[in-house]
């Protein structure tokens, strides 16, 4: 397996990945944007982690876009400075303020790290394949997790879905309704956890992962949040293409025989 993930791959698949996480990043940083001018409000108390840094105001707010804006381009052209610079401004942002962490700004940071580390790594065609398998075990593992903390009473009676649900279809459907959504979108997390990782499921869970995020990103009543999010995670779905780890059927193949099947060795 380290034979394997010291591999060097072909760069098409990671270009589709950095483009949309380009897109993801650009549309989050006016989001984060938002809420930092939100939490810079004089009404609001200030929960500061580390005290040495600035407290957010709308200047540092405006700043922080122009740079992050900046960033996001370089990521779409392809230098490393911008994921860099990427992870770096959405560390800074977290730790101005308790108030502005943010799980989706997190799982952009983990990707923005990673993706740093492939574009380092790469040539004019190919790349190492372990950063690769980070971002894929990063998704897997949120899909996993977040699937694994959806199984309390609040969430699968619908509630929770119901409240994050845009008013028009709140007020049309039934109870059962978000009950179903519920535990499907629950089902369906699980479900990818795993099958992202098979070839002869991978087809099947590329269908349901799309359709899942695309709907949530249609009925939730936060897109400015959940469309980043959604590109976010549907970006690194193109990796999983990449397989030198995993064989046919999605099993490693070092556990059926002694050497890996490599891509680009």
């Amino acid at each position: 397996m380290r034979v394997a993930l010291s591999a060097r791959v072909e760069l098409r698949w990671l270009t589709v990945t950095r483009l949309t996480l380009g897109v993801a990043a650009l549309l989050l940083a006016f989001d984060t944007r938002d809420v930092m001018v939100d939490v810079a409000r004089t009404d609001r108390i200030r929960i500061p982690v580390l005290e040495m840094l600035p407290t957010p105001t709308r200047t540092l707010a405006n700043v922080v876009l122009v740079v992050w804006v900046l960033a996001g381009l370089l990521v779409l052209i392809g230098r490393l400075a911008g994921p860099v610079l990427i992870a770096a401004l959405g560390v800074f942002v977290q730790l101005i303020d308790e108030q502005l962490y943010s799980n989706h700004l997190t799982l952009v940071i983990l990707l923005m790290v990673f993706l740093a580390c492939a574009i380092a790594e790469s040539d004019a065609t190919r790349t190492r394949y372990w950063p690769l398998f980070l971002m894929k075990t990063q998704l897997a593992t949120l899909y996993l997790w977040t699937g694994v903390a959806k199984m309390n009473s609040s969430y699968l009676e619908g509630e929770t879905i119901e409240s994050g649900t845009v008013s028009w279809l709140r007020e049309r459907a039934s109870d059962r309704f978000f009950v179903v959504v519920a535990v499907a979108i629950l089902v369906t997390e699980l479900f990818l956890a795993v099958a992202l990782w098979s070839r002869p499921l991978r087809p099947v869970a590329y269908v349901v992962g799309v359709g899942m995020h695309v709907g949530i990103m249609a009925i939730g009543s936060l897109p400015v949040e959940l469309i980043p999010f959604g590109l976010a995670t549907l970006a690194v779905y193109p990796l999983f293409l990449l397989d030198p780890v995993f064989g046919q059927g999605g099993w490693p193949t070092w556990l059926r025989s002694r050497g890996p099947a490599l891509i680009g060795q």
